[in-house]
């Protein structure tokens, strides 16, 4: 069984770098200026969600952006649909490459010069060490070469004034500054009114956050690979609009709680935790699969190609001929199941998933080669409410005969990725053996349309503090004073950052967009046929016996954001758009959030809470969802 704890290293690493920076006694008192933060064991660590905000009192929250609306009056007509995939892989000889004390590339995933006597080759040959340094674990993960590629895939759709582009990257994170420099680059005479991105939260891309650099006192992030990742995004968005054209869309979703996952035993065996668990208790899980795959009105097949990018990284459709544009997959796990050893640049189970999809796969019965054909076309994978650690945790991985898989390695998310990608197929396809929901939908039945809202929330967390004011953090922070302390304990000069939330509609479906990574009950609730704990995680208890600290579920149902949906959409076709927009770290339900009451934010409260040293603060979900009730009930 496959159980992940997090390493810590980053913020025990600025626990030490804040302590050291203060008083220099025994006793620090957490007066938290970053300069000198201080711990307070009597401060009200597990205070602060209903203390007054330090900024100016808000009125009512009014959308940014409206469509239909100004400037993209309506979304009556024919849907149309384009599609294109861009590389954002680092080019071989543009980044350097860490070697070990004997001169090779080094065989450990943690760059150390002064106990291991490794060293970086100016492999690209500038003067200056800049290793791509890779995301999602511990820092000093030097990336030796690529396993496969990691991707800008854009998917733009248009109905009548009204068109948007969906652009998802393979890396662990984007910040809406970064986004925002690349809706920039879009030519408006393309008519886009919006562009919603999002990262894959793949950890084995190259760091585009800042705190997965060589050491705790270096950012990760490369200006020359940032600029990269924003050309080849805003290329990818321009292409999947100039190649719009009329299509009509298959609407599907399955639960990997009713298919036969092991098909070993007798009977249907939803034996889910095969390819994906959770690390923190209460262990729910959204086991929900949902897709679109978008049709040639026409009928006609566009021509298959390689999946192998030209010189410009860029591709049109891969696998066989046929007449599908795109199919946009969405379901929820952390693509990390190579491990934190990788050291070659991979999209993990996203690459699997998506080549699936596209080529075809394998399954427990392959008689052909591949045993289901791939549907073609440009496959986007979209993460969901992938918050407290769902993905390769408290895992039974097995293969189709029921042999084990290893663990944290390249193997590990082929099989994962191939797997799921398999039943995906099989749904698509109106496989009995998947219980899948379909709708398909012509054209005129698809209008498009979207409201959105920007606003601050308060970055409460001192390791964040310290990442701005150290600038491994590349984004703005606003409302508040540089000369004062910042004091969480004390909740005053908290700084502010803005961030954004969006409701899009595509026919049917109701796609809600969260800023980070989402715990899944804050999107299915903690009880009900959605929230899914697998039979086989201790009797389908979601909180077992014996744990420390344990979680107590309320036994009101908590706020979620099936809650929100429109009353003309049903609950399977809402989508959680994770790490969508902006990238804030971990969102907690209020119920199990705790901080350590020594060190907060910079070391774990007893039991499961890692997720809380990677969250803005135990404000962040509250004002989430205050603004996310006011953006849908909004009326102009």
């Amino acid at each position: 069984m496959v159980t992940r704890r997090r390493s810590l290293v980053w913020s025990s690493s600025l626990l030490f770098a804040a302590v050291s920076a203060g008083c220099g006694g025994p006793e620090p008192v957490l007066d938290a200026g970053v300069d000198a933060p201080v711990f307070n064991d009597d401060a009200p660590h597990d205070a602060g969600v209903d203390a007054a905000r330090d900024a100016a009192p808000e009125g009512p929250l009014v959308p940014a952006q409206i469509c239909p609306g100004p400037g993209c009056e309506t979304n009556e007509g024919m849907l149309e649909v384009g599609a294109s995939a861009v590389t954002i892989t680092p080019e071989p000889g543009t980044y350097d490459i860490v070697l070990g004390p004997d001169g090779m590339p080094d065989d450990d995933s943690d760059y150390e010069p002064a106990s291991d006597g490794d060293s970086i080759e100016d492999t690209n040959g500038n003067g200056r060490d800049d290793a791509a340094w890779m995301a999602g674990f511990g820092m000093g993960r030097g990336a030796i070469g690529a396993h496969n590629d990691q991707w800008a895939r854009a998917i733009a759709l248009r109905s009548g004034d009204t068109t948007i582009v969906l652009c998802v990257i393979d890396t662990v994170g984007y910040m809406i500054n970064q986004m925002d420099l690349v809706r920039a680059m879009v030519p408006a005479e393309l008519g886009v009114d919006y562009v919603f991105m999002a990262a894959t939260h793949v950890h084995e891309a190259r760091d585009t956050i800042g705190i997965w650099g060589a050491d705790i006192s270096s950012s990760g992030l490369d200006p020359d690979y940032m600029r990269f990742v924003r050309e080849r995004s805003a290329q990818a968005i321009e292409e999947a609009v100039e190649r719009l054209e009329p299509a009509t869309v298959e609407m599907v979703s399955f639960r990997l709680s009713e298919v036969d996952l092991d098909p070993t035993m007798d009977g249907i065996q939803p034996e889910i935790r095969r390819f994906l668990g959770d690390n923190r208790d209460p262990f729910v899980l959204d086991d929900q699969i949902r897709m679109m795959r978008f049709v040639r009105a026409d009928g006609m097949d566009a021509p298959g190609t390689p999946a192998t990018p030209d010189a410009s990284g860029s591709r049109a459709a891969a696998g066989p001929s046929t007449s599908t544009i795109a199919t946009l997959i969405n379901f929820a796990a952390h693509p990390e199941y190579e491990g934190s050893n990788q050291r070659e640049l991979s999209s993990d189970i996203g690459h699997w998933v998506r080549t699936t999809i596209e080529t075809g796969g394998d399954g427990p019965d392959a008689d052909t080669d591949p045993e289901v054909a791939g549907v073609g076309g440009i496959a986007v994978f979209w993460n969901g409410a992938l918050g407290s650690q769902i993905g390769p945790n408290e895992l039974l991985l097995r293969d189709w005969e029921g042999a084990e898989v290893p663990e944290d390695q390249q193997v590990t998310s082929q099989h994962v990725g191939s797997s799921l990608g398999y039943w995906a197929l099989r749904a698509l396809v109106e496989d009995d053996a998947v219980p899948a929901r379909r709708t398909e939908l012509d054209g005129s039945m698809v209008p498009i349309s979207f409201r959105r809202a920007r606003f601050f929330v308060r970055i409460q967390n001192t390791a964040y503090h310290i990442a701005f004011r150290s600038n491994l953090f590349d984004r703005e922070v606003y409302n508040y004073d540089e000369g004062r302390p910042i004091s969480f304990p004390r909740n005053s000069n908290i700084p502010e950052a803005e961030t954004e939330l969006a409701v899009i509609r595509i026919g049917p479906a109701q796609l809600f967009t969260m800023p980070g990574e989402l715990d899944p009950m804050l999107f299915v609730g903690t009880r009900g046929d959605r929230a899914y704990t697998p039979p086989s995680y201790h009797g389908g208890m979601p909180v077992p016996d014996g744990l420390e600290n344990p979680p107590v579920i309320p036994a009101e149902e908590i706020p979620h954001v099936l809650q929100l949906r429109d009353d003309d959409v049903e609950a399977d076709d809402v989508w959680l758009l994770g790490l969508t927009n902006d990238f804030l770290g971990y969102f907690v339900p209020e119920f199990d959030y705790q901080l350590n009451t020594s060190v907060p934010f910079l070391a774990e409260a007893p039991g499961q809470h890692y997720e809380e040293t990677n969250s803005i603060g135990p404000e962040g979900w509250p004002r989430l969802w205050s603004k996310l009730v006011e953006l849908v009930g909004f009326e102009p």
